[in-house]
């Protein structure tokens, strides 16, 4: 094998390395808003949809203070790494991961509908980062969905039924 065609499969290999983070707090109460406390996350489906886009190098679930051990215990199984808040709220650290991790990644699945992240995905796309947003439909941010290359509906379960609730872009 060329150093070329070595160096080509080397390029093909890493191409579209994905990298998902999950607004823990911002999925569970946008759920419960928008269907009633009915639905629950399906986090397996979530990284099914990350693992077909290409190699997953990292997913991230942020949680809030106080959140269960149990809860991280499951997440953990499930293939996500746990990043706590470093306070009341998790936005700021899942975007200083985001961004310590940009040059990991070329697909950033931002899983929240938080206006917050609108600008982290602009700044993910113009460094050629392909950007999705997986979110509840109908408590998705407007702004947020402008900003990304993509939008996916956030997969969720209802007694060993999925549903998906609102339209899709």
């Amino acid at each position: 094998m060329t150093y070329e065609t070595e160096r080509a499969t080397l390029a093909a290999s890493n191409a579209n390395r994905v990298l998902a983070f999950l607004d823990t707090p911002n999925l569970f109460y946008s759920l419960s808003r928008c269907s009633g406390g009915d639905l629950v996350p399906d986090y397996d489906e979530l990284l099914a949809i990350a693992r077909s886009r290409g190699p997953l190098i990292a997913a991230s679930a942020l949680v809030n203070d106080g959140f269960p051990e149990a809860g991280a215990a499951s997440l953990r199984r499930r293939g996500y790494n746990i990043a706590r808040s470093e306070g009341r709220d998790c936005d700021f650290r899942f975007i200083a991961e985001a961004i310590a991790l940009h040059r990991r990644g070329d697909t950033f699945l931002i899983c929240s509908g938080d206006n917050r992240y609108a600008e982290l995905a602009l700044a993910l796309r113009a460094l050629g980062k392909y950007v999705i947003v997986v979110a509840i439909a109908s408590c998705c941010s407007m702004e947020l969905r402008a900003s990304s290359d993509e939008f996916i509906c956030f997969p969720s379960k209802l007694k060993n039924a999925t549903g998906c609730l609102g339209v899709q872009k």
